[in-house]
């Protein structure tokens, strides 16, 4: 009911022409994909262009456009008459974009997300994994930007949920499968794409020595393992690509790749809580070297942060390592990449979600800093109705339900705090060398304190914000400032996850 109505708030462009916003965008793309033939899609027209709204996403979100507008022509085909419904919001079309979302996560994201959670905590009751689920599916930044803007994202995050599924059934041909459609949803999917390509063949070492014990024949069985998932990774590929290739070409492809790598779009976009846009605040790294300079060093920042999840997934190679590691990158990825904007926070929240369990004495705080980052985005969209409910009514809820996890889901002996957080949690340091964990031992142990001076600060941001506007020379203070604290905390869960990693290496 929530979620439904989300939809009826403002959302991204409303009454905003001549551009509009996200949501005159995915408009847009029905109208393209329904009107136009296919070898168009991707190339520039006066009814789709680099000035209005191209299709910037690969071949099966584009379907799934054409698909949402079939069935829009059937109940309010003004919605997408070719190059007369520009900003069109009126009648049924708002009620069955926001109707289409629910599906996209009824059918692809919930039933996965279900899966996952059951399989990676079999060992816990069904009650404590219906009350993981829940607490997924409250992930606020991850909900609002479906709903709030319209953005089919569920069908990208369900895919991937379906090949980490697999993962851990070591299916891994299944995997690759659902890994390569997630991709082929939304090119951001690629953020994963190392620790599934690294894990993949850790498993397939295993599986090799269960079935030969000499070289020659693990090196074999390796090998035709390998053969067989590049099969299917390229014959994934070519049944999305191939209506394009058919129509077009391969200068077709082309176009495609050219459209979904939009590198002339700069090092970040907007303000964002990367550590590019907080050091360009100091240091003008876009201005003073110029964009192949920045994509390489973006690209060796990011490997630097990869890894130390790699090598860790390599030693130990497990499904709680492999989760691990995909929140790892991904946050890497959306920390020091190239081209990030605020939006992309989604991938790792995704995988922190998974990882409920043990980031339970941080999942509030850093849920509601995800949203506290895309406080400029819900202005941007003149919906502080939705932000401030989703931002702090979740940190209320939510840090009751931390309390009740760290209690080990008995109800606190004493009252909970409100605003700060003071929950007694005991450090469990038996048969542990105490140097090895001192990281995240000293993280939990100050959480208390970062986490309570953290929501006050949220607070007092809103409250001087409001009351000292900043003058025309310093418009984007209070961003900057924004982006430093979000920055600042998904670094320290960084760190913290990286600890727990070291911790789990031996397991």
């Amino acid at each position: 009911m929530f979620r439904a109505s989300l939809s009826l708030t403002p959302y991204s462009g409303e009454d905003g022409a001549p551009k509009y916003g996200d949501f005159e965008c995915h408009r847009t793309w029905m109208e393209v994909t329904y009107n136009l033939p296919i070898s168009q899609w991707y190339n520039d027209t006066p009814y789709s262009n680099s000035s209005y709204w191209p299709i910037d996403y690969p071949p099966l979100c584009a379907y799934t456009h054409l698909g949402m507008a079939s069935i829009i022509s059937l109940f309010q085909p003004q919605a997408i008459q070719l190059g007369l419904s520009k900003g069109y919001d009126k009648g049924q079309y708002r009620a069955l974009m926001g109707f289409f979302i629910m599906i996209f996560e009824l059918l692809v994201f919930i039933p996965a997300l279900e899966k996952v959670l059951d399989f990676y905590y079999s060992d816990k009751s069904k009650t404590t994994r219906n009350l993981y689920l829940l607490a997924n599916l409250c992930i606020t930044p991850i909900f609002y930007i479906d709903h709030g803007h319209f953005q089919p994202n569920s069908v990208m995050h369900g895919l991937v949920l379906w090949a980490i599924y697999y993962m851990f059934q070591s299916k891994i041909e299944k995997a690759v499968i659902f890994m390569v459609l997630a991709v082929n949803f939304k090119q951001m999917a690629l953020y994963y794409g190392l620790p599934f390509g690294v894990y993949a063949l850790m498993l397939l070492y295993k599986d090799s020595t269960q079935v030969s014990s000499n070289f020659l024949g693990r090196t074999g069985y390796i090998f035709g393992r390998v053969i067989i998932l590049i099969a299917v990774f390229i014959g994934t590929f070519l049944v999305v690509y191939l209506p394009f290739f058919q129509a077009s070409g391969l200068p077709g492809v082309q176009q495609i790749l050219i459209r979904i790598f939009p590198v002339k779009r700069g090092l970040f976009e907007n303000n964002v809580a990367s550590f590019w846009c907080v050091l360009h605040n100091f240091y003008k790294v876009k201005f003073i070297y110029d964009q192949p300079a920045q994509i390489k060093i973006a690209a060796v920042a990011t490997i630097l942060g990869c890894i130390p999840s790699v090598i860790y997934l390599m030693r130990t190679p497990n499904n709680k390592q492999f989760l691990f590691a995909l929140f790892n990158v991904s946050m890497s990825f959306f920390m020091f990449s190239f081209h990030v904007h605020e939006k992309q926070i989604l991938l790792p929240l995704l995988i922190f979600g998974l990882l409920i369990h043990d980031f339970r004495h941080y999942f509030t705080f850093t849920v509601t800093v995800g949203n506290f980052s895309l406080a400029k985005l819900y202005l941007m969209d003149h919906n502080q109705i939705s932000y401030f409910p989703m931002t702090f009514g979740f940190f209320y809820i939510g840090k009751m339900f931390d309390s009740f996890m760290i209690n080990n889901f008995k109800v606190p002996a004493k009252e909970i705090n409100i605003l700060l957080y003071d929950d007694e949690f005991q450090i469990q340091n038996d048969n542990k060398d105490q140097k090895q964990i001192w990281i995240s031992w000293l993280i939990l142990r100050l959480r208390n304190t970062l986490c309570s001076l953290g929501v006050l600060f949220m607070i007092g941001f809103h409250i001087c914000k409001t009351l000292f506007p900043p003058s025309e020379k310093l418009f984007d203070l209070y961003w900057a400032i924004n982006n430093a604290f979000s920055f600042a905390t998904f670094a320290l869960v960084l760190v913290y996850s990286h600890s727990l990693m070291h911790e789990n290496k031996n397991n």
